[in-house]
Formats: C-alpha cells, sequence, structure tokens
C-alpha cells in the first residue's frame, strides 16, 4: 500500500543514483541522499561535477530534494541504495559502503506496507481463535487496510482498553516511546508479547 506520492529515499548520488533521483523527482516527491556534504551543497545549486546529469535536468526535476542529513529519509517509505561496491583483484566486493548505506537508512525503515509484514497472519490467527484485533500503524491508510486485508486500524487507541497488547513491528515510533508506553493500552493484568524481542525479556510476559 504505498501511495503515489510517497516519498522515495535514493542513498547514494553517483552515475547510477542520481540520475534515477533526477528522474523520479520529475514526477513523485524524493529524498536525495548522500554523505558528501560538497556534493549535496553542489547538486542544491544544479551543479553535477560528475556530468552525468545537466543543470536542466536537476532543475526540472521539482520534486528532488537534496540532504545529508539521515533523520530526513525518515519521511521515505522506498528507499534505493545505490552506493558503490568496487571489487578487487581477485574480483570480490568491497561492501564497506552498502554496509554503511545500510547503517544510515535502518533507523530510518518504519514499514509501511503490511504485505512486508506478517501483521495479516497474526491478526488472522488470532481471530480465528475469536480474538477481536485492532492495529495500531500510523504509516498505513486505514481505508486500505480495511479493504486489502479485512484490518481495522485503530487510529488513536485508548489507554486501558485492551486485554492484550503485541508489538509486530518495531517501529521507531514505538521503541522509542518505551515499553510503559505500550503498555499503557492494556487493562489491568493485560498481557504484553514483544514479538521481534525488542525489549528486555523480563520487561514482557511473552517473547520470541
Amino acid at each position: 500500500m504505498i501511495a503515489p506520492d510517497a516519498p522515495i529515499a535514493v542513498i547514494g548520488h553517483g552515475y547510477v543514483g542520481l540520475p534515477l533521483a533526477v528522474e523520479f523527482g520529475k514526477h513523485r516527491p524524493v529524498i536525495g541522499f548522500d554523505v558528501k556534504l560538497d556534493r549535496i551543497a553542489a547538486l542544491r545549486q544544479g551543479r553535477d561535477h560528475t556530468r552525468e546529469v545537466h543543470s536542466a535536468d536537476l532543475a526540472s526535476a521539482t520534486h528532488l530534494t537534496f540532504t545529508a542529513d539521515p533523520a530526513d529519509l525518515a519521511a521515505a517509505r522506498v528507499f534505493i541504495v545505490t552506493v558503490p561496491t568496487p571489487i578487487d583483484a581477485h574480483k570480490r566486493p568491497d561492501l564497506t559502503a552498502l554496509l554503511g548505506a545500510s547503517e544510515t537508512v535502518g533507523p530510518a525503515l518504519n514499514c509501511p506496507d503490511l504485505r512486508n509484514t506478517r501483521v495479516v497472519d497474526v491478526a488472522a490467527e488470532l481471530a480465528d481463535y475469536g480474538v477481536a484485533v485492532e492495529v495500531q500503524d500510523p504509516w498505513v491508510d486505514p481505508s486500505e487496510a480495511k479493504a486489502e486485508y479485512g484490518l481495522v486500524l485503530s487510529v488513536h487507541p485508548d489507554p486501558d482498553s485492551y486485554d492484550g497488547v503485541l508489538l509486530a513491528v518495531p517501529h521507531t515510533l514505538f521503541i522509542d516511546g518505551g515499553i510503559e508506553e505500550l503498555r499503557r493500552f492494556g487493562r489491568r493484568n493485560h498481557v504484553f508479547f514483544d514479538l521481534k524481542s525488542r525489549f528486555r525479556a523480563e520487561d514482557s510476559d511473552l517473547r520470541l
């Protein structure tokens, strides 16, 4: 469920990443990320020193913004990594840049697509046992979740309202809020199930 206007992040702006970002940026929001500050500064001024993209093409990508701040990647819903992986004399790739890019992108991966998680399967299994399930995911459109998967999304869940709270996707919003913020939605004697084992074992009632 990726909306047509959902931002795309292109990480790395060499001869592959920059032309790709520019073409996407002519049609939809694109976050162009690179760790090189001078590279970002030049691109913001409409200059590509590699000469892969003409200034006119850069100017035509009106939906493209450039940044070197990893925090800006949090707005993206699609991530395309285009960093170099050069090979040595034995044709072994150097993955240093790819690993670095993965570490940068990781914190921003708040997956908004239910198809990319097991939430649908978990909810269906619980429903088979007669459990009424509500799902909270601030990145998913409630109407689409209902139409596509029959899931009820609780946009603003009420505190003290649930017999069980299950953390299925470790969105940074949920993790940064802490386990007590999640537990406040449960009634007294509720069960907290940490499906991804992101919190300490002693703080969860059940975990994998």
